[in-house]
């Protein structure tokens, strides 16, 4: 049997989240990942996932009057994507003085998934990419960094969760991913 979380009604017309059993789900999927050290100062790394997931046998009694009301069988499970993939690119250059500065930039795909076994439309979440990058110099003993980095430089608009409709108010709850972040970080160790 499969965990899924489910939404359901309660006898007061609230909706609860609870952890149900999907009796049957199939789920395969194959995983690549690569390091390739290109030159001494460059470096290539990622992966790629594919998972093919559907659940077989999953079936709902929302009433509990013994008769199946929602069938989920063929759908997939919920946050599931199809595709995922990252790419990283490091390229490190060695200063007169003994100091380095490492450049780092990296790319992150997701697929479309859905909040919910039930794969309803309002509550998919598209697919989406995320570019990152990082540049850090490193004194010559080790003790001090500071690195400037940044995350979703594109400023890619994207949701990680998508709650179901609220009840008396009709409407769903979007929670969004992190916006494009800019920060500097100083390390200093004694």
């Amino acid at each position: 049997a499969l965990q899924v979380f489910n939404f359901v009604e309660t006898p007061s017309g609230n909706y609860s989240q609870v952890v149900d059993n999907a009796a049957d789900a199939e789920i395969s999927g194959l995983e690549v990942e690569f390091v390739w050290q290109v030159t001494d100062s460059f470096r290539l790394e990622g992966s790629m996932a594919n998972l093919d997931a559907e659940l077989t046998n999953y079936t709902i009694d929302e009433d509990n009057d013994g008769v199946v009301d929602i069938d989920y069988s063929g759908n997939r499970p919920d946050n599931t994507p199809e595709f995922t993939s990252t790419l990283i690119a490091t390229y490190s250059i060695a200063m007169n003085d003994g100091s380095a500065i490492d450049l780092r930039a990296d790319y992150r795909g997701f697929d479309e998934v859905w909040d919910g076994n039930d794969e309803d439309p309002s509550r998919k979440h598209d697919s989406y990419s995320v570019l990152g990058a990082r540049a850090t110099w490193t004194s010559a003993d080790g003790d001090l960094s500071v690195a400037l980095w940044g995350r979703n430089l594109t400023e890619e608009e994207y949701t990680i969760n998508v709650g179901p409709a609220q009840p008396n108010l009709n409407q769903l709850n979007f929670s969004y991913g992190t916006p494009r972040t800019v920060g500097l970080l100083v390390d200093y160790r004694f």
